[in-house]
């Protein structure tokens, strides 16, 4: 006796044969990879979620698409993006989970924003050392904002929270 698949089976079927008719290269770009995870976790969240279940039903129509949209034009690959972006923005809002080292780029880019601005800030009072002091104070906001990102990616990780 044959047990019928699951969602997550058979749109991962689905995704492999889609997969085969996509470039390596491709593959790769568009994170097929991180798409099979999504499907996991919706799959895993949809039981109490109304909103997995609807990403899910959404899915189902797409999945055939997808070797289209890639090897097509730059609209279908926008389409395909569009929606990895509304699946990880549901997961990261309603489940706490985030797309891989999301904390390192974003606290990164805060760190550096931070450090140019306390930088120029110095530099303006202590003249003598502008140049120095502004690029000492970018690169020590790059790197503890690195290292507070990646202690937040991390704790995820061991959470696994992260996509």
């Amino acid at each position: 006796m044959t047990q019928s698949k699951t969602w997550k089976e058979e749109s991962l079927d689905l995704l492999t044969q889609q997969r085969e008719t996509v470039h390596k290269n491709d593959q790769a770009f568009y994170q097929f990879n991180r798409f099979e995870e999504i499907i996991g976790r919706l799959d895993e969240f949809a039981e109490n979620c109304a909103e997995c279940r609807d990403l899910q039903t959404e899915m189902t129509a797409y999945l055939p698409k997808v070797s289209e949209w890639i090897n097509g034009g730059a609209k279908g690959k926008r389409q395909y993006e569009k929606l990895q972006e509304k699946q990880l923005k549901h997961l990261k809002e309603a489940h706490g989970i985030y797309p891989y080292s999301y904390h390192v780029s974003r606290y990164s880019f805060i760190g550096i924003l931070t450090g140019l601005v306390a930088g120029f800030a110095f530099a303006s009072i202590f003249t003598q050392y502008f140049h120095p002091m502004w690029i000492s104070f970018t690169i020590a906001g790059m790197i503890i904002s690195n290292i507070i990102g990646t202690r937040k990616d991390m704790k995820l990780r061991r959470l696994k929270k992260v996509i």
